[in-house]
């Protein structure tokens, strides 16, 4: 797995594996040798798969009786998907007076 960071969206087509795989040099044209190596297997490799990963900032996690819950209020990281374990243990932890 490999996860870089874009400070916007790409122009290019994220469904196009051809882009797909553009976007992935690009992003670490500036790596090491052994990154490098990894890189030149990309083009033929047939189990590839490629997604983006976005992050929304909240104000607040809740507004009148509506909260957000698992992944999706307590999400630690991009691609971590421990939302739902880390859910029930704030909700367990937390009693109302």
């Amino acid at each position: 797995m490999a996860v870089f960071l874009a400070d916007e969206q790409p122009e290019s087509d994220l469904r196009d594996p051809a882009d797909q795989r553009r976007l992935i040099h690009a992003a670490f044209a500036d790596a090491d040798e052994e990154t490098a190596k990894v890189l030149d297997h990309l083009a033929g490799a047939e189990a590839f798969r490629f997604g983006a990963v976005s992050q929304v900032r909240m104000d607040t996690w809740s507004r009148g009786r509506t909260t957000l819950v698992g992944d999706a209020g307590y999400a630690t990281g991009g691609a971590v998907s421990c939302g739902a374990t880390l859910a029930i243990m704030g909700g367990t932890s937390w009693q109302a007076n």
